[in-house]
């Protein structure tokens, strides 16, 4: 296949943003972070699965199973990667339901791609979770006019925003915030291999860690309410309410379930 133009790719891109911009309009986020995207996706009647991936090569994918509308994430990953990972999929379920088949990606990498959707599933991630209108705000109401732009402004930035350091570096440069030279130096605190010493500067500047960690699986909110109910209505027994629940580390006796006879 052959490579797309400059201004096909920009148009690309730029669908993205309108459809991210109309439905943050829609939903009355106005120029606010979004507060939660995975409850968000969950309102949407979308079963949230994050959870460890079998092998390297699965990082995200939606799907339609069953008439259940799923969304995976690789909880291995980043909290901040699984933010992005999530308002990407989120675009495949609001525009490419019509695909039969699971959409199986690799958020956040497809910068030059060649393939439409998934460089307007990027981009819609982009602006849905930093968009261009709030950072501008956001920083100008923590920051006025600095005189030189650093790695610190950035971290402040991610923070508010609840996204990876090098997704908010991107953005900010994509704003016109941060200028292209300015970008290439500070980008550098993301990479992996100098993920210790962004802990290190989070700390220092009073943030966690816990956007750079991987997480715990995550019991979406839908299962849990299916298997409790389950329970409490003498459909499984106790014994198979903590199987279940094992599998995503969580105990029946957490949640206030005693056991009981059916």
């Amino acid at each position: 296949m052959a490579r797309p133009q400059s201004g096909e790719r920009k148009e690309w891109e730029l669908i993205g943003v309108q459809r991210a911009q109309e439905m943050r309009g829609a939903l009355g986020l106005g120029r606010s972070p979004v507060p939660d995207i995975f409850s968000l996706l969950e309102q949407h009647e979308i079963l949230v699965l994050r959870y460890p991936a079998p092998g390297p090569d699965l990082n995200a994918f939606f799907a339609e199973y069953r008439g259940f509308l799923i969304i995976y994430l690789n909880s291995d990953h980043s909290l901040g990667r699984q933010v992005f990972s999530a308002a990407h999929e989120f675009c495949h379920y609001l525009y490419d339901r019509q695909n039969p088949k699971p959409v199986f990606c690799n958020p956040g990498t497809y910068e030059g791609s060649d393939n439409r959707y998934e460089v307007i599933a990027d981009s819609f991630a982009g602006e849905f979770l930093m968009p261009k209108d709030g950072l501008e705000f956001h920083f100008h109401k923590l920051f006025g006019q600095p005189g030189i732009i650093t790695e610190r402004h950035v971290i402040a930035m991610q923070n508010i925003f609840r996204v990876s350091y090098g997704a908010m570096a991107y953005a900010l440069l994509k704003a016109g915030i941060i200028k292209g030279n300015i970008y290439g130096r500070v980008k550098k605190l993301g990479s992996i291999e100098n993920a210790q010493e962004l802990r290190i500067q989070l700390a220092r500047h009073g943030y966690s860690s816990a956007l750079l960690e991987p997480t715990p699986p995550q019991c979406p909110r839908s299962f849990f309410e299916a298997v409790s109910a389950n329970f409490e209505d003498d459909l499984i027994s106790f014994e198979k309410l903590a199987s279940l629940l094992a599998v995503w580390n969580r105990t029946p006796e957490e949640f206030g379930f005693e056991r009981h006879e059916i």
